[in-house]
């Protein structure tokens, strides 16, 4: 199993779909020298376990929503407007987050993880651990 470092976890991910393969989705820091688009999906992972995530509006800018967050084992867990997420890091440091794609679910192989071309608040989906039968380690439970 692959350690994975909080520490540059925690910061503003936004979407980078031009690096997308299709088995895996790319994040890099809000600083990134990012090329003209109409809107990008991004997520603030910040040390507390808040998480502030955004996606493009109706006008193109961004419309933001509120939640927590959770790292357990490989998979970055967010809790959110959009409903609770289990997404797998293939991937991170400082300046690039890769999270894996699920490849079973959708039919036609294009599942992204929050591909912005597309419908803002689609996301791929992993189940949560305790969908799995698992235990619950430590997410914030918003109160």
């Amino acid at each position: 199993m692959t350690t994975i470092d909080v520490g540059a976890l925690a910061q503003r991910w936004v979407h980078s779909y031009e690096e997308d393969t299709p088995e895996a989705s790319v994040y890099r820091p809000s600083g990134y020298d990012f090329p003209p688009a109409r809107g990008r999906r991004t997520f603030e992972l910040r040390p507390d376990g808040t998480l502030v995530e955004g996606v493009p509006g109706p006008v193109d800018a961004p419309v933001e929503s509120g939640g927590t967050w959770a790292l357990e084992g490989e998979n970055l867990v967010l809790h959110g407007e959009e409903g609770d997420r289990a997404l797998r890091i293939a991937s991170v440091d400082d300046e690039r987050l890769v999270l894996a794609v699920a490849g079973d679910e959708e039919e036609d192989g294009d599942a992204h993880v929050g591909r912005d071309q597309e419908d803002a608040s689609e996301s791929t989906r992993l189940p949560l651990p305790e969908e799995q039968g698992g235990e619950d380690h430590g997410a914030p439970d918003g109160d």
